[in-house]
């Protein structure tokens, strides 16, 4: 098989269906959106006030992406960090204050929530009530409102950023992959605790964004689906605990003994210039290393070239070929499809792309994995901002407005 033709066809088309929603893409983000996006992602690439990728300083991005998600839907939608979802026999008694040892459950990195409220024995519609609160300040009005049920159509899992500095092309893809199906596992997990509490009863179908970096993947898991049904098990609970706290504590070395001291304003520019000056170092030292462990790494697998055949040695000859990065599109596509011929299967995903190609517009529900129908399929990998960003981003936008309508009509009513 030659290796230029390997998933040509598919990528020109994707090229093609890009080139087609380019302009829904400029024409949804507005400049705000696009430029709190854009400092979100420095924000997060920055070796000053993020050396260390630590997962936290991502969710800057999470609540630009959740906040563009909602727009025109203020009102219903609230997002929430580190919400915590459990299952407890104890957890429908009111104001209990004293520990559960039976509980079982996570706090999700982002969750988009919608509460039901009403006014208890009121005679007015709830949206009426809400009108007279605002041009007659009711500063108690929150204590008569009644939470009743809540929905969270969408729950976030997002894990640290890639590498900055890998060492080939295959590093940079698996190191994409790696931290996506951790993320992907783990929200399944939070779905799973969703789905089991009774709590949320009412609820029958969640979004699931799996994140990392600028790089998402997304399913839709209905109550009905298997793993929905299935109750998970307190060490797969306890699991996502460790992994969160690791997520924390990505770094041992990192110092958070802060001594708060008294500086002039002098003193505190020139404090901050060593700082950018040593963060500008560190950058500087770890690029040389990564170089010099890039060429470490090709020459290795120069030696061992010779002993390869076939597919193998395909995949070894486009790792040299692509060199250093940043890297392209098509070598990561090139990739992707040798490997998973290698492996004679899917993954998790439908699209036989690495990257999802956005053509397909059927609802997520729909997919499936044809190896694994009972297995629970997510897209490629998206990036932020990327034309198929915004198909799929219209497509959940397109749930919660139909959520958004229905509940703005109850509030009408009752």
């Amino acid at each position: 098989m030659n290796l230029e033709d390997i998933g040509q066809e598919k990528r020109v088309h994707v090229r093609k269906c890009s080139q087609r929603v380019i302009d829904l893409s400029l024409a949804t983000m507005d400049t705000s959106n696009f430029i709190a996006m854009t400092l979100s992602l420095a924000l997060t690439h920055s070796m000053l006030y993020n050396p260390r990728r630590l997962e936290a300083v991502g969710y800057s991005l999470s609540e630009v992406l959740f906040r563009q998600l909602i727009t025109g839907f203020e009102d219903v939608f609230l997002p929430c960090s580190q919400y915590p979802i459990y299952t407890s026999v104890k957890e429908l008694e009111p104001d209990e204050t004293v520990a559960d040892p039976l509980a079982q459950g996570v706090y999700v990195d982002i969750a988009l929530l919608l509460p039901l409220a009403r006014v208890q024995n009121a005679d007015l519609p709830l949206s009426q009530i809400l009108n007279e609160a605002q041009r007659n300040p009711h500063p108690f009005l929150h204590k008569e409102l009644y939470v009743f049920d809540m929905h969270i159509p969408v729950l976030e899992e997002r894990k640290r950023s890639p590498t900055r500095h890998p060492k080939d092309l295959q590093h940079h893809v698996e190191s994409i992959r790696a931290s996506l199906v951790a993320a992907q596992s783990q929200v399944i997990t939070q779905a799973q605790v969703l789905f089991s509490s009774p709590r949320f009863s009412n609820q029958n179908t969640v979004n699931l964004l799996a994140t990392s970096g600028p790089y998402y993947r997304i399913s839709l898991l209905h109550r009905d689906h298997r793993l929905a049904t299935e109750v998970p098990s307190s060490l797969s609970i306890e699991s996502l605990i460790e992994a969160h706290q690791e997520d924390i504590l990505e770094d041992p070395g990192l110092d958070t003994g802060v001594t708060l001291v008294r500086m002039t304003r002098n003193e505190k520019e020139a404090h901050r210039l060593r700082a950018e000056r040593e963060a500008q170092n560190i950058e500087q030292t770890r690029q040389d290393a990564a170089r010099k462990e890039r060429a470490a790494t090709r020459d290795e697998r120069k030696k061992l070239l010779s002993g390869l055949v076939g597919l193998r040695q395909q995949l070894s000859l486009l790792v040299l070929k692509a060199g250093d990065p940043p890297y392209s599109v098509d070598s990561i596509e090139q990739f992707h499809a040798i490997t998973q011929m290698i492996k004679k299967k899917r993954g998790h995903q439908v699209s036989p792309e690495f990257f999802e190609p956005g053509m397909k517009l059927n609802a997520l529900a729909q997919r499936r994995n044809l190896d694994d129908p009972g297995e629970l399929v997510f897209t490629g990998v998206i990036e932020v901002g990327s034309p198929v960003s915004e198909i799929f981003f219209k497509m959940i936008q397109e749930h919660l407005r139909d959520l958004a309508t229905t509940e703005r009509l109850r509030r009408n009513i009752t």
